[in-house]
């Protein structure tokens, strides 16, 4: 999903699992570093509980958010959105001569 303005461009990400999910109260806890809202998985399959913390980080300097959505047993989705500028379309060195050659033949 995107929404366009007229100075930039914002992205949505989306990321479903099909895991536990994250109880409610646990919830904002997993963005902060070392955090992890359930400790036997991390002792089962590794992991610092950094990933989300880097992840916020990152997002933030995109000028976005990022944020979780979650019912116990039914897994989670975890949402982003970036703030991207627009690009002007870069023209190759190719078709930058024939656009000029073209110009030419008609001002002649």
């Amino acid at each position: 999903m995107w929404k366009r303005r007229e100075s930039n461009l914002t992205l949505h990400f989306a990321v479903t699992d099909t895991g536990v999910g994250i109880p409610p109260e646990q919830q904002k806890m997993i963005f902060e570093a070392f955090s992890q809202a359930d400790k036997s998985i991390s002792r089962k399959f590794g992991g610092t509980g950094l990933g989300l913390t880097i992840s916020a980080r990152l997002v933030g300097l995109m000028g976005g958010r990022i944020w979780v959505e979650s019912r116990q047993g039914a897994g989670s989705t975890f949402h982003f959105t970036v703030m991207l500028g627009h690009a002007e379309p870069e023209v190759s060195p190719a078709r930058a001569s024939v656009t000029a050659y073209a110009t030419a033949l008609k001002l002649e």
